[in-house]
């Protein structure tokens, strides 16, 4: 039963966001980025021999949303992984630890915090939101772009998208 709601729930927010039938990623995040009138980046990072390092981490800074994803990992995991943190974004998941700061010490900068915090203080439901998500994203991807090559994919959104700040 919980799966149906959950699922009943990332269709609707899917439906708010007017994606067509098929996407690519790079469409995805302009997408997303034009729907949030604030730049996506997508940064890969090298993980390897980090012990529980997080696959993922979505960021939101006051200028710009920036997801950070395993780049040792395979083309199809970093998919997931991106559309998983798109999962949190879309679903404007919040780290209740820094929510919980901001309240107690209003002077503090949540921003900085946010930035060196990882979500790994979701609660169940939201990890299980954003992964019924980053599943029905999946599932209007457009392969083969992700699965040929992601590097050279997700550095041409990102300089694309980069160009479009600076305009």
């Amino acid at each position: 039963m919980r799966l149906r709601r959950l699922e009943r729930m990332a269709a609707r927010v899917l439906e708010e966001l007017s994606l067509p039938r098929l996407i690519t990623m790079s469409a995805l995040c302009a997408h997303i980025s034009a729907a949030r009138q604030r730049p996506l980046h997508l940064h890969p990072l090298t993980m390897a021999g980090t012990p529980g390092a997080p696959g993922g981490m979505w960021i939101e800074t006051q200028a710009a949303d920036h997801i950070f994803y395993n780049g040792d990992t395979r083309p199809l995991h970093q998919q997931h992984i991106i559309l998983h943190e798109i999962g949190h974004m879309l679903c404007r998941h919040r780290n209740a630890d820094t929510d919980a700061l901001a309240a107690i010490m209003p002077d503090l900068d949540v921003e900085m915090v946010r930035s060196v915090l990882t979500r790994s203080t979701y609660s169940l439901v939201a990890e299980q939101e954003a992964e019924v998500i980053a599943t029905l994203l999946a599932q209007r991807m457009q392969s083969p772009e992700i699965g040929l090559q992601p590097a050279n994919i997700l550095e041409e959104f990102n300089s694309q998208a980069s160009r479009d700040v600076h305009r």
